[in-house]
Formats: C-alpha cells, sequence, structure tokens
C-alpha cells in the first residue's frame, strides 16, 4: 500500500498527538520517520496503531480502516468535548481506554507484551518501547476482524451509539487477514517498538554528548588529518570544537570547522602536526603539556583516535598557573640574592671585628669583642 494512504484520518476522531506535553520519542525518532515506521507494520494489517510516550501521551497514532475510524470518531464523540486531554477522562471514549489504559500503560507498567481484546471489537497488542535500559512508552496495534453477527454488531451500535447499519457496512468491508499475516504483523510490532527504543536511545546519547560538549571548561576539538604523497600528516582539519576551545582561541567555530589548521593558524609548530599525527595513525592516546606559540599559552593536551584518520583533544589551559610558578621562581630568586647579599656583609663585620682584636691583642689591650665559633662562621659579642 502507497505510504500516502497509509495516513491516519483523523476527522471526528480528535488529534491527541497535538495536545501532548511530553515527547522523548517523537523528538527522539521525528514525527515523519515514527509514522512510516508504524506504518510499515499496519500495512499487513489495516487497523490501527498509537505510539505512547510513557505518561499516556501520543507520540503518533495512525487509524486505517474505516472500522476503526467509525469506532473511535463514535466514542470520541461521546465526550462531548473538543478538549482531547478532558476526553481522555471522560470515561467513553472507549477506543482510547481499550488501547492505553487496558493494554499500553498495563505493558509499560509490566514491562512485557500484553495481549487483550479492544472495545471496538477487535484485539489490541501493546508492546512496551526500552531505551537505555528503561521503559519509555508503548507501541500498540489492533488486530483481527471485526465482528460479523447480529447481536454483537446491535451490541456494540449501542455501547457507541452509532448506526447499527453503518456499522455493518464497515465490518463487511473490512478484508480478513489469515492468521500467518497477523503473526508476521505481531512480529514487526515488536520489531518497530525494539527499533524505535534504539533511536530514542542514541538520540539520549547524543543530547547528553551535547550538553557534555558545549558545557565542559576544557576546550574540545575533533579533527581529521590530511596526508602528502608520502602518507606524513601535512595538516589537520578542524570538524567540530566546543565554545571553551572557542574561548581559548580566539577563534568562532565559523572560522574553523572546515579549514585546516595551517589555513586558519599559519605558523603552527611541525611538533603539534607530529604529535597528532601519531595519535591518528597509530590509535595510541598520548597526554602531554606544551606551548604554543601561535596562540601563546601552554597547555595540558590528551588526544586520542576516536576513528581512523582523526583524532580529538582536550585541552586545558595551564598558561595561569605557568605564569604563578614563573613569578614565584623569580621571587624565590630575589629572597636567595638579598639572603646571599646580607650574609656576606655580616660575615665581613665579623671579619672587621676579628681584625681588630688581632690588633689590640698585638698592643698587649684586651680584646674589645668576644669571638663565638658557630657552624661555618664566627658569631661577636661585644664586651661589657
Amino acid at each position: 500500500m502507497p505510504m500516502s494512504s497509509m495516513r491516519s484520518d483523523h476527522e471526528g476522531c480528535g488529534d491527541p498527538v497535538s495536545t501532548s506535553s511530553s515527547h522523548l520519542i517523537l523528538n527522539s525518532v521525528g514525527a515523519e520517520t515514527l509514522h512510516d515506521i508504524v506504518s510499515e507494520h499496519l500495512q499487513l494489517l489495516e487497523t490501527s496503531a498509537a505510539v505512547y510516550e510513557r505518561n499516556g501521551d501520543y507520540a503518533d497514532e495512525i487509524l486505517t480502516s474505516g472500522w476503526c475510524r467509525t469506532m473511535s470518531a463514535a466514542s470520541r464523540k461521546l465526550c462531548n468535548t473538543d478538549d482531547d486531554r478532558v476526553a481522555a477522562s471522560c470515561g467513553k471514549w472507549h477506543c482510547h481506554h481499550s488501547c492505553w489504559n487496558d493494554t499500553a500503560s498495563r505493558a509499560i507498567a509490566e514491562e512485557r507484551p500484553v495481549d487483550l481484546p479492544c472495545a471496538g471489537g477487535l484485539r489490541l497488542l501493546a508492546v512496551p518501547i526500552v531505551a537505555s535500559g528503561k521503559v519509555v512508552g508503548a507501541i500498540s496495534a489492533g488486530y483481527g476482524n471485526p465482528p460479523l453477527d447480529t447481536d454483537s454488531l446491535t451490541a456494540l451500535a449501542r455501547k457507541f451509539e452509532v448506526n447499527v447499519e453503518d456499522l455493518t457496512i464497515q465490518a463487511r468491508g473490512y478484508v480478513p487477514r489469515p492468521p500467518e499475516i497477523v503473526e508476521l504483523a505481531k512480529k514487526r510490532l515488536v520489531i518497530a517498538a525494539r527499533l524505535i527504543g534504539e533511536m530514542v536511545s542514541r538520540a539520549q546519547i547524543e543530547r547528553q554528548y551535547h550538553m557534555l560538549f558545549h558545557s565542559m571548561l576544557d576546550g574540545f576539538a575533533l579533527h581529521e588529518v590530511i596526508l602528502d604523497e608520502n602518507d606524513t600528516v601535512a595538516d589537520y582539519r578542524f570538524l567540530d570544537v566546543n565554545p571553551a576551545f572557542e574561548k581559548l582561541t580566539g577563534l568562532t567555530a565559523r572560522q574553523l570547522i572546515g579549514k585546516t589548521v595551517l589555513e586558519v593558524l599559519p605558523r603552527t609548530e611541525s611538533y603539534w602536526l607530529e604529535t597528532y599525527g601519531q595519535v591518528a595513525l597509530t590509535g595510541v592516546p598520548i597526554h602531554f603539556e606544551q606551548y604554543s606559540a601561535e596562540i601563546g599559552r601552554h597547555f595540558l593536551v590528551s588526544a586520542f583516535r576516536p576513528r581512523e584518520g582523526q583524532f580529538a583533544c582536550i585541552f586545558h589551559d595551564l598558561s595561569d598557573r605557568k605564569l604563578a610558578e614563573t613569578k614565584l621562581k623569580e621571587q624565590v630568586n630575589e629572597l636567595t640574592r638579598w639572603h646571599d647579599v646580607t650574609l656576606g656583609r655580616e660575615m665581613r663585620v665579623i671579619e672587621l671585628k676579628h681584625e681588630v682584636n688581632q690588633l689590640l691583642a698585638a698592643a698587649s689591650a684586651p680584646p674589645r669583642y668576644h669571638m663565638v665559633a658557630e657552624t661555618d662562621s664566627l658569631r661577636s659579642i661585644p664586651d661589657e
């Protein structure tokens, strides 16, 4: 069946997707892709299907058969409100109640498929959607043939407040599916739940990476190496940078991404090319401290290879620490110099006092200073 004919007809049935507040599945997979996935198994059944977020909000809904559209629209009308949220809790939207309350919510709570009769005369299978080890929603589908006996049709017409003749026309208009087709559709529903869960998991990981990438304080950059005719790294191209890297270099992502380092920083030292080239070609990570004359800052760098021919770097700016270390070293040197000067002066005074005592001794006079021997020096004590 062409995909365009699989579009749900919500006329009279409400549009519950538009009122949803939780969009984890919908935003992770995308409306069009999600609709295509759900439509895949419905091509075999031509009934109805829905994808629910964990809180019961609709991520997608498809009603393909006249029977399902008739029953859903009739029970939706019984709620006597234009608000789908109010209708969902009115107790008379029988199709929604069967699909969500009886099957999908139970599949989520029990973390297993649930297969139960539907209020609209078919059966419903709901399969939980698991992403990153947690149930994030469920996908459900109707299957089976509408009843054709008069008693069942009359009972449904009374419950849904529709004309029994119209209901009979819709029931007879549905083409029965053989059991093997129904079983195949069930298997596809399980596969669809698994596929949606995997897509949500990947989207969650991407969002976490994006948040870390943009909030980390250290600079981060992803590159690909450019080899010359001798397979030697001659340059490398920026593939992505985070805001911290922009701040470190003073260059924006717009100026960097897609450009090579020698295009934007032409005086880059060969050391960087050689070091990063080894990482990209061998896959061996490296950690080192290095001063970039082009940027004028000291960095602690961690480089690794995410895939062949690429390397990623995390830059921690050491410039302030290096400046503080230099100032501290200068202060220590200055103190040492003053210590040496002061100590030299003290030693000269002691020597002079010693010479005075020697002159007095030569004149048979008592010494003026008492000299006390100490380690590597003499200390004088003046006479009383």
